[in-house]
């Protein structure tokens, strides 16, 4: 594969990879890192994205995997130490549902509108201020306000039964 084919393929994939590194990072400079990355990473692979079926699909994976290396680097793992013993069956029980209840929640997160998807992610999981939101997504006070309303009232309509 030569540098111009090797263009065309990233041209075509750019806006997407560049769309699903933001949605994971949830910053445009971390977006945009991301997408540097997975460029590179690409290039120095470009015999198998030669050979794929789908380049488009192999690069937007691309740009997936250096998201996920960012947020991994920004979050590292929790240390053996650092996780807490399970005292009973319980205990184990109760961390199962927990965990149940969280992949719930975030299936029903996933199903959000794009911006309402993205303020809530920032706001109640990542645990960022209003004015963090703001300035990366450039929405006003009132438009984040009212898409954590609306995005709130979606998942306790859809939980309540």
């Amino acid at each position: 594969m030569n540098a111009l084919e090797f263009r065309n393929i990233i041209d075509g994939s750019a806006g997407v990879m560049y769309r699903v590194a933001l949605a994971l990072t949830g910053c445009e400079a971390d977006a945009a890192d991301a997408v540097q990355d997975a460029c590179l990473r690409l290039w120095e692979k470009r015999a198998k994205l030669a050979e794929s079926a789908n380049p488009s699909g192999y690069c937007v994976g691309a740009a997936r995997n250096a998201a996920l290396d960012i947020i991994r680097a920004r979050h590292p793992a929790v240390g053996p130490e650092q996780i807490p013993e399970i005292a009973s069956d319980a205990d184990t029980a109760t961390a199962c549902e927990s965990t149940e209840t969280l992949a719930a929640i975030e299936r029903e997160i996933a199903r959000l509108p794009e911006n309402q998807r993205v303020v809530i992610t920032m706001r109640d999981l990542e645990d960022r201020s209003v004015d963090e939101i703001i300035q990366a997504t450039g929405y006003t006070v009132a438009n984040v306000k009212t898409l954590l309303c609306r995005a709130r009232a979606a998942l306790r309509k859809r939980f309540s039964v």
